[in-house]
């Protein structure tokens, strides 16, 4: 086998065949130094006990994903999407905190004095809340598939603290705002009493405080999922510079390295195009300095130009 453009490496598989041998052997990519963005060349050697040689036609394969470390990769997964998740309760709540804020002054009215249209801004007011303490019911659910499944109790601890605020902002925020809503809807809720909240003031806070939910588990998971995609881009700009060197030092009528160096170019490429749109995505997810610095990473992959240099 050879790894990219290195030298060929052999190894015995089996000894006294007879006439026919079934191979079977499982590689080791970390024992032979594969990553993500590499080409690896596979071919059998046979020889017979007259010493004569045979070999196959040589197989191809891009290493599209390894890792030293499968776990971390997916639970950094697992964390990207419980941050998801809360962006979509982030998301309703603030559709919610709108639908109320326009609900307002229907709803002091009982339901026999509105028109129309003050009745349709209630009913939103009412779909909205049961679609944002829905939203909030299924990333707990999906907090808590991840909590079962943390590799470590510190990553545990984490999305246990992460859980629970959700579950306190569900009873003490939304659970709470429904009730109003629905007593309003109905004209059965007198005018809040000195120092009680409105219903439009308890739902801005509540988008506030699911949108601050939002920032915590997008900084995890952003952190986490930065330092795994910033290793790939590591490797990716070293497998860059070997193919713009190799390139700019190939002879012009070495074809078969030519062909083969253009195969290398393709998987980095592939490789390149994923990592990039990863560091975007997280860069959206991230602020300040470490947003920067993802945003940067993706540049520079994409101006590097993985595919270019050789055939053209």
């Amino acid at each position: 086998y050879r790894l990219n453009r290195s030298d060929w490496r052999e190894g015995v598989l089996h000894t006294d065949c007879g006439r026919e041998q079934l191979i079977d052997h499982r590689w080791s990519l970390r024992g032979i130094g594969a990553k993500p963005g590499d080409l690896l060349v596979l071919k059998l050697i046979g020889v017979d006990s007259k010493g004569n040689v045979g070999e196959s036609t040589p197989v191809r394969l891009a290493v599209t994903g390894w890792d030293d470390d499968p776990a971390k990769r997916e639970w950094a997964e697992k964390e990207k999407n419980v941050a998801g998740e809360l962006k979509k309760v982030a998301k309703e709540t603030r559709e919610m905190a709108d639908a109320v804020e326009k609900a307002k002054e229907a709803m002091k009215k009982q339901p026999e004095e509105r028109s129309p249209q003050e009745q349709q801004a209630v009913v939103r007011a009412q779909n909205e809340t049961e679609q944002a303490n829905a939203k909030a019911e299924q990333a707990f659910e999906v907090m808590k598939q991840a909590l079962a499944e943390a590799p470590t109790r510190a990553e545990a601890e984490e999305m246990q603290a992460a859980a629970e605020a959700l579950a306190d902002f569900k009873n003490q925020n939304l659970e709470r705002l429904k009730e109003q809503v629905e007593e309003m809807a109905k004209g059965e809720m007198e005018e809040p009493k000195e120092g009680q909240q409105r219903p439009q003031h308890l739902a801005w806070e509540a988008a506030s405080r699911a949108e601050d939910l939002q920032k915590v588990m997008n900084k995890i998971a952003a952190e986490d999922n930065a330092k795994l995609a910033a290793d790939d881009a590591s490797h990716l700009e070293e497998r860059q510079e070997e193919i713009a060197k190799d390139a700019r030092e190939m002879p012009r009528d070495a074809e078969a390295e030519a062909a083969l160096l253009k195969e290398e170019q393709e998987v980095a490429a592939a490789r390149a195009e994923a990592v990039e749109e990863d560091l975007r995505d997280l860069a959206e997810m991230l602020e300040d300095g470490y947003k920067k610095n993802a945003e940067q990473t993706a540049k520079k992959l994409d101006e590097q130009g993985v595919a270019r240099g050789v055939g053209g």
